[in-house]
């Protein structure tokens, strides 16, 4: 922002004098530099005066994040089952998602290598990519979603993979108890992850 801050008002020809006009008109060359030095220099007497006024800008902050997830190995491929958004909006689901992952079935069929129950008011909507499926546990918030992906790699990768989208920091093989847990559905093991994250 800047501001004008005149100390000393430009002077008119009536306060340099008469006599200052009388010297400009025909006093001679030397009187007129003299006159006009005179008046740059009460003349400079007002001038801008530049104020820098500072403003923080509040930081966004994330509000706390929790994962429920899922990992089951079918064959060479793992399924991932990835519940994520703030803390508020998903604990209310998690006994709904446990009693999902506890209704999933795998099986031979190329079009339908998996199915579900989902439960009471959840939608369902066609993956695209690399997503086989998304699931809507709360129609009303379109941004809570539950994905459904196929993809590979260990245990400790994948966790890490979600701790990163996270803002987590890495954890190792003997930290992994604290953050899952084996359940066995349909004959299979399915692991189910349990992370959150402080806010940001």
């Amino acid at each position: 922002m800047v501001r004008m801050n005149c100390h000393r008002a430009s002077p008119s020809i009536s306060a340099l004098g008469l006599d200052a006009v009388r010297a400009v008109l025909g006093g001679g060359r030397a009187v007129l530099v003299v006159v006009s030095v005179t008046m740059v220099v009460l003349a400079i007497g007002c001038q801008e005066e530049a104020k820098i006024e500072r403003y923080r800008v509040p930081k966004k902050q994330t509000p706390p994040q929790r994962l429920l997830g899922a990992m089951v190995t079918q064959g060479e491929h793992v399924w991932f089952f990835k519940f994520l958004g703030p803390q508020a909006a998903v604990d209310p689901h998690e006994k709904a998602f446990e009693r999902f992952m506890r209704s999933v079935r795998f099986g031979d069929s190329a079009d339908q290598p998996v199915t579900w129950t989902l439960p009471e008011g959840w939608q369902e909507k066609p993956g695209t990519g690399l997503r086989y499926a998304t699931l809507l546990p709360s129609p009303k918030d379109s941004s809570l979603e539950l994905t459904v992906t196929q993809l590979g790699g260990s245990k400790l990768q994948n966790v890490n993979r979600w701790r990163e989208q996270m803002g987590l920091p890495d954890v190792g093989e003997d930290e992994l108890e604290k953050l899952t847990r084996d359940i066995t559905v349909d004959g299979k093991t399915v692991t189910l992850v349990d992370m959150k994250s402080e806010k940001r």
